[in-house]
């Protein structure tokens, strides 16, 4: 997904050409919901394009859900910590049990 740097500044700033197109085309205003996207599409346009000429950047938030899910998954169970001393406990703990591969996932 995204331009290749292969590809080369041309290819890039014609997608980013053609997207402008596209936020702008007033016929998608005919419909209410395409309408609604494609406003959403121009209010966030430098965020889209980033993401769009940066193709080794994730485009979802999976690690960070993962790595937040055994702390909500404990919540859920216990009702969470009860003082500030059990949230660093629990802060310690988890740090403490997370697994090695992923800090090295993370500095790749």
């Amino acid at each position: 997904m995204g331009v290749q740097p292969s590809q080369g500044p041309e290819a890039q700033h014609s997608v980013v050409r053609g997207f402008k197109l596209l936020t702008h085309d007033r016929r998608f205003q005919v419909h209410p919901n395409l309408a609604r996207l494609q406003n959403r599409f121009d209010e966030h346009f430098d965020e889209i394009v980033y993401l769009v000429s940066h193709p080794d950047l994730p485009a979802t938030h999976n690690m960070t859900e993962r790595d937040v899910r055994p702390v909500a998954v404990h919540r859920k169970v216990t009702g969470g910590t009860r003082s500030e001393r059990g949230s660093k406990v629990l802060a310690n703990w988890m740090t403490v049990t997370r697994p090695p591969a992923q800090e090295w996932d993370r500095a790749a």
